[in-house]
Order: structure tokens, then sequence, then C-alpha cells
């Protein structure tokens, strides 16, 4: 997530190359990395923790005690994050990176609308 801005830098500057493949290949990149991705940071704090507790528990040195602590801290922390000020933090933090790579934040409507076949308008299917 830190090197993302420069990294579609780099597609862009790809993207606007005639270099055949490997232009199609970045702008094909470039339409996929929407809001939804920037998104994922979302998954990356919750899994991040996880991996935590997960790593330490596979520690040969841990006992008991310790472990009855980690979880604990693990289901705190996941608790925190259902409160309305980190939910409020985390959106800042995505539209923030979103601006700050071009990414729009609205997502786009449809570009066409999806027409029923004059053949098919009215009936019902009740079997395949």
């Amino acid at each position: 997530m830190d090197r993302l801005p420069a990294v579609l830098r780099v597609l862009h500057d790809i993207a606007t190359e005639n270099s055949g493949e490997r232009s199609v290949d970045a702008r094909g990149l470039l339409t996929q990395l929407d809001l939804s991705f920037v998104s994922l940071d979302t998954f990356r704090r919750l899994l991040g923790d996880a991996k935590v507790l997960s790593d330490m528990l596979q520690s040969p040195s841990l006992d008991l005690a310790m472990a009855v602590d980690l979880i604990s801290a693990l289901k705190d922390s996941l608790q925190e994050y259902r409160s309305e000020t980190f939910v409020d933090n985390l959106w800042a933090s995505i539209v923030k990176t979103a601006i700050e790579c071009s990414i729009a934040i609205q997502s786009p409507e449809k570009k066409r609308s999806q027409k029923v076949s004059s053949r098919l308008g009215g009936s019902v299917i009740t079997s395949t």
C-alpha cells in the first residue's frame, strides 16, 4: 500500500508506450485497480493482526498463559475494530490513498442496461 502510487505511475508509463502486449497488460491492470482494490487495506490490517498472533502461537517458547493473553489481546483489537471511529478512520485512510493515486471514489455507473429478449419478455421459466 505504501508503494501503490509508484506502481500506478509505472503502469501508466508502460500503458502509454507503444510496446504491444506489455502496454495492453498495463492498461488491463490499471482498469482493475479501483476503489475496491484500495479497500483491500481493510483485510491487510485485520489479517495482519491475525498473522502476528499465528506466528507467536507457533513459537516453541510460548507457554499457555502467554497464549491466552495473546488471544485475548487479538479479541480486544477485533472488538475495537468494530467501533465507528475505527471504521471512519479506516475509510478516511482508504479515501486518502485513492485520492493520492487518482482513483475514482464513486463507482462508475453501468455502461449499458440489460435488456430482456423480446421472445422471453413476460414469460416465466419453471424448469431447466
